[in-house]
C-alpha cells in the first residue's frame, strides 16, 4: 500500500514536470513565430506630366511561417526637420500638396482588384500595384506619402512609422510637373582645420529651395600642397524634399551623417573641393576649404626615440673612452 502511494506520487510528479516542459516549448514556439516582412522597392520616385496614369509595382514578402493579414494605409508625410532624412506623418488638417483630392487618386491593386488589405501566405511574395490617376490641368506640386502594410492598425502613430507593432512601408515621392530648374544652396561645408590623424570628417549640408524634391550628385576632391589629387569622397545621392535641408554623407559611410575621408595618416596642408550638382541639368556648385594634417603623437614619439638614441650613444662613447 505504501509502495503504491509512492509510485502514484512519482507518476504525478512526472506528469507535472512533463506538462511544464511542454508549456515552455509551446511558449518558445509562439515567441519564435513572429511576423517578418520585407518590401521592395523601399522608395518609389515618380515624375508625372498631366494628364497621366502612373503606376509602380510593390512586392511584399512574408518571411515568417504564418499567414498574415495586412491592412493597407496611405499616410502623407513631411521632413521631420532633423536634417538627416527622418520623416513625420501629417495631421489631418495639414496641407498635402496642391490638390485636395490627391488622396482619392492613390489606389492599390491586386491584379485588377482595388484593395485596402491583403493576406500574404507563409514564405510568399505578393505583387501589388500602386496606381495614381492624374487629371489634365493638374497644378504642379509634390506629394510625399507612405504606403504602409500593418497588422496592428491601433499601434500606428500619427507622427512616426516606427510605432507599428508588425508592419512595413514604402515611401513614395510623387512630382507632378512640369518642373522648373532646381534652386538650392550649400549652407554648410566644413572640416576641422587641424587634424592629427584621419579620417577627415566633412560636414556637407544642402538646402533645397525648389518646389519639388531633388537628388543631388557630388564629390569632394582632395589635393596635397603640390596640387596633386590624392583623395576622392563620393557623396551619397540622397533625396532632399522641397524646401528642406539635409546633411549628405559619403557612399562609404552612408550610416554616418558625415562624409569621411578614410585616410589614416595626414601630413601637410590639403585643399578639399566640393563639387555638387542639384540635377543632371544643373546648377553646379563648387567650394574650397583648407585643412592641415600633422601627426603630433607620431612626431613626439620620434623625438623621444631620437633623444633616447642620442643619450645611449653618448653613454657608450664615454664608456669606450674610459
Amino acid at each position: 500500500m505504501k509502495l503504491k502511494k509512492i509510485l502514484n506520487m512519482k507518476l504525478a510528479l512526472f506528469i507535472t514536470i512533463f506538462c511544464l516542459f511542454s508549456s515552455i516549448l509551446n511558449l518558445s514556439k509562439t515567441n519564435a513565430s513572429t511576423i517578418k516582412l520585407g518590401i521592395y522597392p523601399p522608395i518609389i520616385q515618380i515624375d508625372a506630366t498631366p494628364p497621366a496614369k502612373v503606376s509602380s509595382d510593390i512586392f511584399i514578402q512574408n518571411q515568417s511561417e504564418e499567414s498574415t493579414n495586412l491592412k493597407i494605409i496611405i499616410k502623407p508625410f513631411k521632413p521631420k526637420g532633423t536634417e538627416n532624412g527622418e520623416l513625420s506623418f501629417l495631421f489631418k488638417d495639414d496641407e498635402f500638396g496642391a490638390d485636395p483630392l490627391m488622396m482619392q487618386r492613390i489606389k492599390i491593386f491586386d491584379e485588377d482588384k482595388k484593395i485596402d488589405s491583403v493576406i500574404v501566405a507563409p514564405m510568399q511574395e505578393k505583387k501589388l500595384k500602386l496606381e495614381i490617376d492624374i487629371p489634365k490641368g493638374e497644378t504642379p506640386s509634390d506629394y510625399y506619402f507612405s504606403v504602409i502594410f500593418v497588422s496592428n492598425t491601433n499601434a500606428l502613430s500619427e507622427q512616426s512609422l516606427s510605432q507599428a507593432a508588425a508592419g512595413i512601408a514604402t515611401n513614395v515621392l510623387l512630382s507632378v510637373g512640369p518642373k522648373e530648374k532646381p534652386k538650392g544652396e550649400i549652407i554648410e561645408y566644413s572640416v576641422p582645420f587641424f587634424l592629427q590623424k584621419g579620417p577627415a570628417p566633412f560636414n556637407v549640408k544642402l538646402k533645397n529651395e525648389s518646389d519639388f524634391f531633388i537628388t543631388p550628385k557630388g564629390a569632394i576632391i582632395i589635393k596635397n600642397v603640390f596640387g596633386q589629387t590624392i583623395g576622392r569622397i563620393d557623396l551619397l545621392p540622397v533625396n532632399i524634399l522641397a524646401h528642406s535641408t539635409r546633411t549628405i554623407p559619403s557612399t562609404e559611410n552612408s550610416k554616418d551623417l558625415l562624409a569621411n575621408w578614410n585616410e589614416s595618416f595626414l601630413l601637410g596642408p590639403y585643399t578639399a573641393t566640393l563639387i555638387i550638382a542639384l540635377s543632371e541639368e544643373g546648377p553646379l556648385f563648387k567650394r574650397n576649404i583648407y585643412f592641415i594634417g600633422f601627426p603630433i603623437e607620431i612626431v613626439i614619439g620620434l623625438i623621444i626615440v631620437v633623444v633616447i638614441i642620442v643619450f645611449i650613444t653618448r653613454k657608450l662613447r664615454k664608456k669606450l673612452k674610459n
